[in-house]
């Protein structure tokens, strides 16, 4: 029996849009527990937005269809990165999408039974996928880095290296502690700057984001948002000199990236679709690889992929992205963060 997963539940309309305008009956939110059940667990949600609520669906709603409509499918979104590590290494929740690092987490804790089924890039060409990962300030901030900007002598790569150095002593705002893009990728970063490993002065990585500076770390003071968004605001609002955040999640704020300055960024490799392998059967796992890798923007239910015909930018895919069969060691990269 597999354990009722109770987590923070965001209420979203039931019926989808499928390809070609035809309305189909969606999945249902809230997990029960049920043996023909297939709970999917989003990751923290990034905004109340109907489109964003929108892409959830239309995932869950393609799950559906891959699976041929044998199994009640049902999904919770969470405010907790954790919470999704949690219900997935246990079972508690059979599918989740996103977040590199909560994936090979979970992969690890599980002894790798949480194993990935595919990810996406343009036109499906895994060179061609990852998602920007950023260190920025808020645009009054751009002064202060007038003088590499301005030093001709130096590569962009070295302009980033000399940004970052001017972080110390300030605050910044993390994410989560488990987001890839908005801890993991910026700690690694941070470190290859400051850490003891080039001659630095932070002894361990995960002093970076643990302790202050004076006290063996970077910053003055280190927050953490929560989800992209609202580490968005944290910077914005100047509750942190500094932050992290990925993709378009300034646009999703209610900002533009002009209103922003970049210190970095960095290519991730893109998020996976994972599952449970104990719960989820080798040969259903190979009908969602197979459903997803033959999805197009025509054939996809509407909020899958962004729409500008409709107006429409908050899918989880862009137009001429495609989905890509993957393995476990795609994500060798973010390990070695």
């Amino acid at each position: 029996m597999k354990k009722a997963l109770h987590l923070f539940l965001v209420t979203l309309t039931a019926v989808a849009l499928a390809g070609c305008g035809e309305k189909i009956e969606g999945p249902q939110p809230g997990c029960t527990g049920a043996e023909d059940e297939i709970c999917i667990a989003f990751l923290p949600n990034e905004s109340d937005s109907a489109g964003i609520q929108d892409r959830f669906l239309a995932f869950a709603t393609e799950i559906e269809i891959a699976l041929d409509g044998e199994f009640d499918i049902r999904y919770n979104v969470v405010d907790d990165y954790a919470a999704t590590i949690a219900a997935m290494v246990s079972g508690a929740a059979d599918i989740s999408w996103g977040s590199p690092n909560s994936y090979t987490i979970a992969n690890r804790e599980s002894n790798g039974v949480v194993q990935p089924i595919v990810t996406f890039g343009t036109d499906g060409d895994i060179e061609q996928s990852g998602y920007k990962a950023f260190i920025g300030t808020h645009k009054d901030n751009a002064g202060d880095f007038a003088d590499i900007d301005n030093n001709a002598s130096l590569t962009e790569e070295e302009k980033a290296i000399e940004r970052i150095k001017l972080l110390e002593g300030k605050s910044f705002s993390f994410v989560s502690p488990t987001s890839t893009s908005g801890r993991k990728v910026p700690t690694a970063s941070l470190y290859s700057i400051f850490g003891s490993v080039n001659g630095g002065y932070i002894e361990e990585k995960e002093d970076i984001h643990t302790k202050l500076f004076g006290e063996g770390g970077v910053f003055s003071e280190i927050k953490f948002g929560g989800n992209h968004q609202a580490n968005v605001e944290n910077i914005y609002d100047k509750v942190a000199y500094a932050g992290a955040w990925c993709c378009e999640f300034v646009n999703h704020a209610g900002y533009e990236m002009d209103e922003f300055y970049i210190l970095s960024v960095t290519i991730v490799p893109e998020s996976p679709i994972w599952v449970n392998t104990d719960n989820v059967s080798q040969e259903n796992i190979d009908k969602i690889a197979e459903h997803f890798v033959s999805l197009t923007p025509e054939t996809a239910t509407f909020g899958l992929y962004h729409n500008e015909a409709e107006g429409f930018d908050q899918g989880l895919l862009k137009e001429d992205e495609r989905w890509i069969k993957i393995e476990d060691d795609y994500y060798d990269f973010v390990r070695t963060m």
